[in-house]
């Protein structure tokens, strides 16, 4: 996840807490990579927010963490931290529907889910639904669990990124969950970021891999048998682990492999945010 021009964020509001916990993700990344942020919007949502033009508040929360001044006006967001945000009302009841309609004109290079969103796609994760997003679109997506703060804090949209997991297999290759791993935690991350390469199963299964050079990013390796998927997320509760970057197959696959299936379990119990990285 590097700095380029006109990175776009794509972030489906949802009230809840989680929702509101990945919304701060949503504009933290945002400011930090002076990308466009484009909040959607459902009839779900505009049902129990009356008054959603003003939600999420993304002036509040920027006068909040000290970047803007109280009072500034709505240009301020562009003008002064050079990052364009747009909200933007979908008529439709289903989340899925929402994102796929925006997929389709607009370019979306990272979109960010929380937990309610990412429950409804696992609930069906046999059928393929987990993977409907994964098929319409190359971005890289973040979501959120309904039992963690995150790396950004809500409050002060301080950052706590110093420990980032990313597990490694032959198929699908881990180079850009790597890559952006460590170009996400030089961006965003504490002064020193310590990022661990985990490999379950035989350490003859594991794939030869080129380390970005990054200052203040450090690799180890960890080997566990069990289980890949109750192994990842046991070890991401050990470390703690503040995110963990993973591969899945792109728009290119059909049907559901078994590295899907782990990636998809991951996600049921991860103790932290869960970066997707689909593969080319």
């Amino acid at each position: 996840m590097e700095k380029k021009d006109k990175f776009s964020i794509l972030h489906l509001a949802d009230f809840s807490k989680a929702g509101r916990i990945a919304f701060v993700h949503a504009l933290k990344i945002a400011l930090t990579l002076g990308a466009e942020l484009s909040i959607v919007l459902t009839k779900a949502v505009n049902a129990t927010e009356k008054n959603w033009p003003h939600n999420p508040p993304v002036r509040t929360t920027l006068e909040q963490w000290k970047i803007l001044r109280n009072g500034s006006r709505r240009a301020a967001v562009f003008n002064e931290l050079g990052i364009a945000v747009k909200k933007i009302d979908q008529n439709v009841l289903n989340p899925a529907a929402a994102i796929a309609y925006h997929l389709e004109n607009h370019n979306v290079d990272l979109i960010v889910l929380s937990a309610g969103f990412q429950n409804d796609l696992l609930q069906r994760t046999y059928d393929n639904s987990f993977f409907y997003l994964m098929q319409r679109t190359s971005a890289q997506i973040l979501f959120i669990p309904d039992r963690t703060e995150g790396f950004i804090s809500a409050e002060k949209g301080t950052v706590t990124l110093s420990h980032i997991m990313v597990p490694v297999v032959r198929e699908p290759s881990p180079e850009s969950a790597i890559k952006d791993a460590a170009a996400l935690g030089y961006a965003m991350g504490d002064k020193t970021v310590s990022i661990s390469l985990v490999h379950v199963g035989e350490a003859s299964g594991i794939p030869p891999v080129s380390l970005p050079a990054y200052a203040g990013c450090s690799w180890n390796q960890v080997i566990r048998n069990g289980e890949a998927a109750d192994e990842i997320n046991a070890l991401a509760y050990v470390l703690p682990a503040d995110l963990i970057v993973m591969t899945t197959r792109g728009r290119s696959s059909n049907g559901c492999s078994r590295r899907d299936s782990v990636t998809a379990r991951v996600l049921q119990k991860a103790p932290c945010p869960v970066l997707i990285i689909s593969e080319a």
